[in-house]
């Protein structure tokens, strides 16, 4: 099995393969360029496994939209394409978001409907919704592991301001994609933007007596601090250097955390990023207040891969 995290400055694009297939999380543009779309190109693939969209930002689905459209036009045929919330109107109203942004999002649902209408897409919906595991072959599947209707819940109360009017911008990041792909021996751990709420429910309802040894993990929302949650990684089994991803690329937000660096270092894992100049320079402008509100994106990072 091979993962993929291409570098799409600030966001993620992941690709899964195997013997048997290939899947996708995410696709975003980088300087009009799409790294997970040109990646499918690459490889001939007439049939896709699954396509998820881990939560509506648009750093982690802006160039889905090309990439169903594509799809489209060489009837390569998707099994699954999943999402992690109903995406209605008082929704759309609720997430901060531009309105370009907003647009985007219904281009891609209204495009996967139609897709599954042709045929081209053969199921469609909510994650939430899969109460099967998925199997990719008769030796490893896939799981869903968040969002679950607590983490619906959390969302919920964050809707609402005392008065029970909408507030303007609840945090989307909490119906964020939680996967892991298995075989009876190992795991892999893909977290997109899960909060710490999420990563503790994960820890002591889901993983609290799992003996897979984790052989890859996805290091949430890009490094961010307020996603860190140092015991979830501590009480997964794992090999001193198991390698830890984080995908990152110049940003206004200090990603990543040069605490969260730090700790998993401590904790025995290898902690790699789709642009390593990240690693020291955002912790220091962070330190002295240097961050700017413009940050170009670059394409002076690099895909991480790792053969599983």
């Amino acid at each position: 099995m091979r993962v993929t995290f291409k570098y799409v400055g600030s966001g993620d694009s992941i690709i899964i393969e195997w013997e048997d297939g290939i899947g996708f999380i995410d696709c975003k543009k980088l300087h009009g360029e799409n790294p997970s779309l040109n990646y499918l190109k690459a490889t001939e693939e007439n049939n896709i496994r699954f396509v998820f969209m881990s939560h509506p930002h648009q750093d982690h689905y802006s160039g889905l939209y090309e990439f169903l459209d594509y799809c489209d036009s060489k009837d390569i045929t998707i099994d699954l394409f999943a999402f992690t919330t109903d995406v209605s109107k008082n929704y759309l109203e609720t997430v901060l978001m531009p309105y370009d942004a907003k647009k985007s999002l219904q281009k891609i649902l209204l495009k996967a409907k139609s897709l599954e209408d042709k045929g081209i897409i053969k199921t469609r919906g909510l994650v939430n919704n899969l109460s099967q595991n998925l199997n990719l072959n008769d030796e490893i599947f896939l799981r869903i592991l968040s969002p679950s209707q607590q983490e619906k819940d959390e969302f919920y109360k964050t809707l609402f301001n005392k008065d029970l009017d909408f507030k303007s911008a609840p945090n989307p990041n909490l119906l964020s994609l939680v996967t892991s792909i298995e075989s009876n021996d190992w795991q892999i751990l893909l977290t997109s933007d899960v909060e710490i709420q999420s990563l503790r429910r994960i820890g002591i309802k889901v993983l609290k007596h799992f003996d897979k040894e984790v052989y890859l993990g996805q290091i949430p929302h890009h490094g961010s601090l307020k996603n860190h949650y140092r015991e979830f990684w501590k009480k997964r089994k794992f090999k001193n250097d198991t390698p830890v991803a984080i995908s990152v690329g110049p940003n206004k937000n200090g990603h990543p955390s040069g605490k969260v660096i730090s700790d998993l270092e401590d904790l025995g894992y290898q902690v790699d990023l789709t642009d390593e100049r990240q690693r020291e320079s955002n912790e220091s402008a962070s330190q002295l207040g240097l961050i700017s509100n413009k940050v170009p994106e670059s394409n002076e990072g690099s895909d991480l891969v790792y053969d599983i």
